[in-house]
Parts: structure tokens; C-alpha cells; sequence
């Protein structure tokens, strides 16, 4: 892989950015990639090319120098190269990312920077797709500043909980992390490329809803889904524990639950109101006399069939999820009803959650009888709620990914209900 870094102040170590920079550039070396740095950088070398200083006195101060931008410069580093990674918001990355994206090359970011003019920050960083930043910390605080992108933490320091995997933050393993981001940065460009092909386009158009039917939906769900809603508690017996643990959640997620009735989706919707999930279905059901127009009208999006497809749906939802969406996973994949017990895991959901960087919400339905005095059934629907999951971004991908399937599979497990109270 042909890496390009593009920073202002590359052999000045007065800071962690160019200490990363540095110290990242060797082991990736090391590991067979091919890294060039434009900075204002005194080094000579065939992988450096060379932007004149600035003027920032202040900056010049704390030995940290801007560089000057220069098209010619940038198109002639960038040339063959697979990725551009950019490590701060100067005028010459905001000039560099543009002679980028003329050339069809796709860019990463990392974000060490303060809180101060998050504004112009977030300008820069929207045409950044997949971003590293130093901790998780810090990227919940962007995701609050409504920063839509897909964070890369890579944590500085090391929790009780996660001293067994001390050696994995060390500086190599950070390397392996960063090079993870850019391989999935890859990914998506391969997949966006995918999207344009004609025999896709099809399934791509189901995918996507137009801002005006999407405005539709919203005020339709906002004004008579509380009907819905009332109708469920009063005549559907319906009970929701743990709603606390969706408050925490400020933007997109992966809800899973257990698939047990036709009706599971408004069981959960019931819980996320007045937020509108994104509804997955299987294709037949799009189909089906009864709920088949619900689901249509629901915005429901039907899941892939094909490696093609999957690819797009995985591309498609993850945006969903980016954006700050809500998204209704059933991991068991088929309908088995009013089933007592957790049928085997698919891997999509997970996969997904890691591919966005975003929590997995695992939610368990459960229906409950009991019998009164006088003979008759006593019925009751339970839907209780567990605590968000986090990818663990201290593992590899692969590792991380199954990480989430097995705690979100004890998490479902532990959230089962089966005494009437």
C-alpha cells in the first residue's frame, strides 16, 4: 500500500502528532507499505516532499510550523498512491484534500487537536469518512459536537479491565490499528465504486429514501405512533425495562433483539420513540398479505442476497449508523415464535458495529403467563434492555468482532424474564 502523510511540521517532536507521525511512518515501512510525507520538512529523501513555511508566529513559538500550500507539490506525491492521510486541519491539508479527491484517491484524518473553533474543525472534517483520534473519550466529544464520522480510537492509557491486553498498547499494535483504518478506508472506496455498477443500482435504490419521503415518514411516525404505542401498553400488555439504557446513546447504534413475533419491530420501536430506527427485513416479507404494506411504510429496507449485495448493505447501514441513526438488527436471522431460547448468532450485525465504530444495544422480548384465581391466563410482554456495547478497540478487527458476538449473546442471555411479577 502507498501511504501518504499529509502534516504541516513533520521532524519537529515538540508534540505527540508528529511523534505519531514519525514513529507510525517506520513500523508501517517496516510492515511493507510505502509512506511519503509532504510537510515543510528539512528531509531529503524520494518519499518526502517538501511545502514552504508559513507564517505564524505563535505557532513558531511552540516549534510547530504551517506549511504553505502547493497544488503541483500535492498532485506529485499523491500520483499512484492508494491513501491520503491527513493529521491536522491547516490550510494545506483543507487545499490537499482536494487535489485528493480530484485524483479519486480516498483520504483519512486523525484528530489531535482542542476543543477550541470546532466549527472550522467540522468543516474540514466532513469530507473525512474514517478518522483516528487518541481515545474514546475524545471521540464521544466530537460525536457530540455533531461530528458525523467514523472514529478510530486508539486509547493512551489502560483500564483495570483491560490489563490483559496491555501489550496491545504499545506503539506497534497502534501502527496495526491505524493500518486497519485505512485498509476499511479502501474498503469503502471499493464498495462505493461497487454502487455505481448497474446491475447493483436496483437494490441500492431500496436502500435509500428520499429526503422528502423520508420528512413524510417521520411526521406521520411522530404524530400517530403514539396511538401505536398507547395500544401496546394497554391492550398489548406490553412492559419495557431498562429505557435508561438508551439515553446515553447521542447517536447511531446497532439495537439487537431476539426474533419472536411478526410484530418484534413495533415492540422495539415502542422503546426508541420519538427516534425513528431503520428497519431491516427479509425480502419475502416485503411480500406478505398482512404486514408485508407495514413494513413498506415503515421505510424497512430488505436485507442482501449475494456477496454483492452484502457488501452494499454492510456500506449503507454503516452511513445510517454514521449519521446517527438507529438500526433494528435480528441476529438469529429467522422467526421462530414466542421462542423461549436464543437461536445461533449471524455475524452481520457485528460486523456492522464495528465497520461504524458504534455501540451494539442488545433488547430480549419475552412473553409471560400466569394463571389467576379464578382460572383464567394473565398475559404479558416484557421487553427488557441491556447496557450498550462497545467494539473493543484495543483488539484487531476479527478479534473485536467476535468479542461483541459473544458478549452481546450473554448480554441477551442475561436479559431473559421469566417470572410474572
Amino acid at each position: 500500500m502507498i501511504i501518504v502523510y499529509v502534516i504541516d511540521s513533520f521532524d519537529e517532536f515538540s508534540n505527540e502528532t508528529t511523534i505519531f507521525a514519525s514513529c507510525s511512518k517506520k513500523i508501517l515501512e517496516g510492515m511493507g507499505h510505502i509512506v511519503r510525507v509532504v510537510s515543510n520538512t528539512k528531509l531529503k529523501g524520494k518519499e518526502y516532499f517538501n511545502l514552504q513555511n508559513g507564517k505564524s508566529k505563535t505557532m513558531a513559538k511552540q516549534k510547530y510550523y504551517f506549511a504553505k500550500p502547493d497544488k503541483e507539490v500535492f498532485r506529485k506525491a499523491f500520483e499512484g498512491a492508494d491513501i491520503v492521510h491527513f493529521f491536522y486541519p491547516s490550510k494545506a491539508g483543507k487545499v490537499a484534500i482536494k487535489v485528493a479527491k480530484e485524483m479519486g484517491i480516498p483520504v483519512t484524518g486523525s484528530y489531535y487537536c482542542l476543543e477550541h473553533r470546532l466549527v472550522y474543525k467540522r468543516r474540514f472534517y466532513k469530507n473525512i469518512n474514517r478518522i483516528h483520534c487518541p481515545s474514546l473519550i475524545v471521540a464521544n466529544q466530537l460525536r457530540n459536537h455533531g461530528f458525523k464520522n467514523i472514529f478510530h480510537p486508539i486509547a493512551i492509557g489502560v483500564g483495570k479491565e483491560n490489563q490483559d491486553l496491555i501489550q496491545n498498547y504499545q506503539i506497534e499494535e497502534a501502527v496495526k490499528r491505524l493500518e486497519e483504518m485505512f485498509n476499511a478506508t479502501l474498503k469503502d472506496n471499493k464498495i462505493n465504486n461497487l454502487e455505481k455498477d448497474v446491475a447493483e443500482k436496483k437494490y441500492l435504490k431500496r436502500l435509500k429514501q428520499s429526503k422528502i419521503g423520508f420528512l413524510i415518514l417521520k411526521l406521520f411516525y411522530l404524530l400517530l405512533f403514539p396511538f401505536g404505542k398507547l395500544y401496546a401498553h394497554l391492550f398489548g400488555k406490553l412492559h419495557i425495562k431498562g429505557k435508561k439504557n438508551l439515553k446515553s446513546i447521542k447517536g447511531g447504534a446497532i439495537i439487537i433483539s431476539n426474533h419472536v413475533h411478526n410484530f418484534d419491530a413495533p415492540i422495539n420501536t415502542c422503546a426508541v420513540y420519538p427516534r425513528l430506527p431503520v428497519f431491516t427485513s427479509q425480502p419475502a416479507n416485503f411480500e406478505h398479505k398482512v404486514y408485508g404494506l407495514l413494513i413498506k411504510m415503515f421505510g424497512a429496507i430488505p436485507t442482501p442476497v449475494g456477496l454483492n449485495q452484502t457488501k452494499i448493505f454492510i456500506n449503507e447501514i454503516t452511513k445510517k449508523v454514521k449519521n446517527g441513526r438507529l438500526v433494528l438488527i435480528y441476529p438469529e436471522g429467522n422467526l421462530i415464535y414466542k421462542n423461549k431460547d436464543l437461536q445461533k448468532f449471524k455475524k452481520g450485525a457485528f460486523y456492522i458495529a464495528q465497520n461504524a465504530m458504534a455501540p451494539i444495544v442488545p433488547a430480549r422480548i419475552s412473553f409471560l403467563e400466569k394463571k389467576k384465581k379464578n382460572g383464567k391466563i394473565k398475559k404479558r410482554v416484557i421487553l427488557n434492555i441491556g447496557k450498550p456495547i462497545y467494539p473493543n478497540f484495543a483488539m484487531t478487527r476479527k478479534e473485536s468482532i467476535d468479542n461483541l458476538m459473544e458478549t452481546s449473546l450473554a448480554a441477551l442471555e442475561s436479559l431473559k424474564v421469566e417470572e410474572y411479577k
